[in-house]
């Protein structure tokens, strides 16, 4: 089966005005809609869902501590509640009391499709093996891609720490699962969302087993993801950072593919290929200013399935972070689901809205800095030994 995938929105995971919110997956599953993936044979909607995580995944990415206090402030409130970065003007990370239940279940929907992914292409792989504690999907559940379309997002939480909206880390919780059930020892997490993972790259600072390249809005919160933040002791090199200026679009996010994140990932040869997928460098987006479209979507998604076939048997698992103009989002999400379903970009059957690449002078800002991105993407490639 070409592609499993999951939808939660958490509806009771919601803050008075946020723009995280839980429309955001019902904006996607209506969008979602015109596909007509239920009545696609290739497509298999994940709604049975395990409690629990495996035993010692979560201490295995945070804290103790952290996931106490998670679960403490969950049961102890009867209102939404802001519990760090109050006066963000973008919004608060926040707490209802059934935030930590809606994240552990977001965190078991990305784990479940890793199970679905490795089964799908374990007959067909030479690398990797399944291990007794990988029994998380429903039975029988196998695919060759997944997609977790499920809230709240995952990138910007630490080990210790929920910040950027974010509460568990569900793409590091997936690719530590990836390695522990699966055997699957080598991960690479590429993040295309427009603000920097934080999170996981704290969580994976020192471990070289996990490869994370990192695009990114350059000079924007949370502030981390410079060039020179590549990884320490035994994980220095596995950090690769690449800050893009301010307005890159489509054709920024084509170089960045072709001469960093392929090359990266060719060098490494991962067991896995995992997306932190947020859509908000979309260029209607409201929190930042990129400039990639919904077409861009499809053509990295394509790309990538491409590399994940060269190099992993196709095992490739998308998670939702974040995007914000749920318009936008619907688009882009569709754009990447037609792309792994190996349909082209802005298919007319059923009429596509949004998927067509905008002319420059549509654009905010019609030209892109590319002088600018090509010299960024050089220093990326002489200071990762991959020029």
């Amino acid at each position: 089966m070409p592609l499993a995938y999951c939808l939660l929105a958490a509806p009771h995971h919601r803050f008075p005005n946020h723009p995280e919110c839980p429309e955001r997956v019902t904006a996607i599953e209506a969008a979602l809609d015109k596909l007509q993936l239920g009545a696609d044979k290739q497509v298999l909607h994940l709604t049975e869902l395990p409690q629990q995580l495996p035993e010692g995944l979560l201490e295995a990415v945070h804290t103790r501590e952290h996931v106490d206090r998670l679960r403490a402030t969950s049961s102890s409130i009867q209102a939404p509640q802001a519990v760090r970065d109050a006066d963000d003007p973008d919004g608060p990370t926040f707490a209802t009391p059934t935030s930590y239940d809606d994240a552990l279940r977001a965190a078991c929907a990305a784990v479940a499709l890793v199970d679905a992914v490795a089964a799908g292409r374990s007959a067909n792989s030479s690398g990797g093996s399944s291990r007794a504690n990988a029994a998380v999907a429903p039975s029988g559940c196998e695919a060759a891609a997944g997609f977790s379309i499920c809230r709240p997002p995952g990138h910007h939480a630490t080990p210790d720490d929920q910040m950027g909206f974010c509460l568990l880390n569900n793409a590091a919780l997936a690719a530590r699962h990836a390695q522990r059930a699966h055997g699957l020892d080598k991960v690479m997490i590429l993040d295309w969302d427009v603000h920097h993972g934080n999170g996981t790259q704290d969580v994976f600072w020192e471990d070289p087993s996990v490869l994370l390249v990192d695009i990114h809005q350059a000079g924007v919160w949370p502030g981390s993801g410079g060039l020179e933040e590549t990884g320490a002791g035994v994980g220095a090199g596995a950090t690769i950072n690449v800050p893009l200026p301010w307005h890159s679009g489509h054709e920024a996010a084509q170089q960045a593919f072709e001469l960093v994140i392929a090359p990266a990932a060719r060098r490494v040869k991962p067991d896995l290929l995992l997306v932190s997928a947020g859509y908000d460098a979309h260029v209607a987006d409201p929190l930042e200013h990129l400039q990639f479209q919904a077409a861009t979507y499809h053509w990295l998604t394509s790309r990538l399935c491409e590399l994940a076939a060269e190099l992993c048997g196709g095992r490739l698992l998308l998670v939702l972070e974040g995007g914000y103009n749920q318009q936008a989002l619907g688009e882009c999400v569709v754009e990447t689901v037609r792309a792994l379903l190996g349909r082209p970009s802005g298919q007319q059957e059923p009429p596509a809205t949004g998927s067509e690449l905008l002319q420059a002078a549509q654009l905010p800002h019609p030209e892109e800095p590319l002088e600018q991105v090509a010299g960024v993407l050089e220093q990326v490639r002489q200071l990762h030994g991959l020029a």
